[in-house]
């Protein structure tokens, strides 16, 4: 989030990023268990740090929908991590 924050990071990139972010078991696991928590801190900052929370809302219930996690060996050995 650093680099999108800081303006290094476009809107796309984030997207792609977190796409695959929440396609592994604990990245699933840390949005459903921590995400109300992380959410209210971000909403409350400036318009960036809403597109953060408003992109990484949506990608992750879109991940949730897709199917099951990744797990954590079967994520870490995607060819994309290369």
């Amino acid at each position: 989030m650093r680099r999108f924050r800081i303006g290094h990071l476009s809107v796309e990139k984030l997207a792609v990023k977190l796409d695959g972010h929440f396609r592994g078991e604990i990245a699933r696991e840390q949005g459903e268990h921590e995400g109300s928590g992380w959410r209210g801190t971000t909403e409350a900052g400036d318009r960036r740090d809403r597109v953060f929370v408003r992109l990484a809302d949506e990608i992750y219930r879109a991940a949730v929908v897709a199917g099951p996690a990744s797990p954590l060996v079967e994520f870490q050995d995607r060819p994309d991590r290369s």
